[in-house]
């Protein structure tokens, strides 16, 4: 992530300087989506990315999400339900790195001149991605079933409470994003800026993994929200103080003749050089009027003689 160039079109001293003391570090990534179609000449694209991480899926009770609801990613074997993992082409070169089931963020990513080798990066056949998305289905029913059997256990009225707000929660919507219907109702293929693009990572990408991060560097992948949310508050702060300039009120003129009395206050033993200037150019202004007056109502020369 730039944030130094997220936020230089501010012109705002402050968010290029909380910017410049943002750490940012190189995530690994699985690019899940791109979310517009290719035209050349744009500084940047849209894509939703999938960051990877090195330990099983951080647990998160609200949305029924559990530790093992993540794939491990061959040559990495470990997974406490026995899950195999997903093979890429060509071989993952880390031996320690899982998908996370429903572990998603939108970036963009900056163009490149010389474009995109695409032939060196490492893909997930066809036939894998089914079965992801099959293991993806498995963990959501779960989450389902977890939240049905734990509402059976309420009483009669909780169970009708639970039972209608779980069709208007929105984590219920999230976990649907795979879907192909998902997928598609999420891109942009026009580049409709229908979305605060602003405040979307700016990124840089690369293929080649091994060249970029060792498998000890690879971070947290919850340390890119961090840096994202840091990023979005500076922008709005940034933004709050540029409304603040157009918004602030016009001086009137009482405000006017104060300060122009406060500027006279704070010179003192300036007065009488104030008073010899005002009338310099007061008789120097006169003499002008009185030589244009002249130029108009001067009497045409007419010759007496022939």
């Amino acid at each position: 992530m730039d944030p130094v160039a997220m936020v230089e079109h501010l012109d705002d001293p402050l968010a290029l300087a909380a910017a410049r003391a943002i750490e940012a570090r190189t995530y690994l990534v699985y690019i899940e989506e791109e979310l517009e179609l290719p035209f050349p000449g744009k500084p940047w694209y849209q894509f939703c990315v999938c960051p990877i991480g090195t330990s099983l899926r951080l647990a998160d009770p609200e949305n029924r999400i559990t530790s093992d609801m993540c794939i491990p990613i061959h040559p990495n074997e470990r997974h406490p339900g026995g899950r195999p993992g997903v093979v890429t082409e060509p071989e993952f070169p880390y031996d320690n790195c899982y998908h996370w089931i429903d572990f998603r963020i939108y970036v963009r990513v900056r163009a490149r001149p010389e474009g995109f080798e695409g032939g060196n990066a490492i893909r997930l056949p066809p036939r894998q991605q089914g079965r992801m998305h099959r293991l993806w289905d498995e963990d959501r029913r779960r989450a389902v079933s977890k939240d049905t059997d734990d509402a059976s256990a309420r009483s009669e009225s909780d169970q009708s409470s639970m039972h209608s707000e779980s069709y208007s929660d929105p984590s219920a919507d999230e976990a649907s994003i795979d879907s192909a219907d998902g997928a598609l109702m999420q891109m942009n293929i026009f580049g409709d800026d229908s979305h605060d693009l602003e405040l979307f990572p700016l990124v840089d990408l690369w293929h080649e993994l091994a060249e970029h991060i060792q498998q000890g560097e690879i971070p947290n992948p919850m340390e890119i929200f961090k840096e994202r949310d840091r990023v979005v508050e500076i922008i709005q702060q940034a933004r709050s103080r540029a409304n603040a300039v157009l918004n602030a009120p016009l001086p009137t003129e009482e405000n006017v003749a104060e300060r122009i009395e406060i500027a006279s206050l704070s010179t003192p033993g300036m007065e009488n050089t104030h008073k010899t200037t005002f009338w310099r150019g007061i008789r120097g202004r006169g003499r002008r009027i009185l030589r244009r007056m002249w130029r108009v109502v001067a009497l045409p020369y007419i010759p007496i003689w022939p």
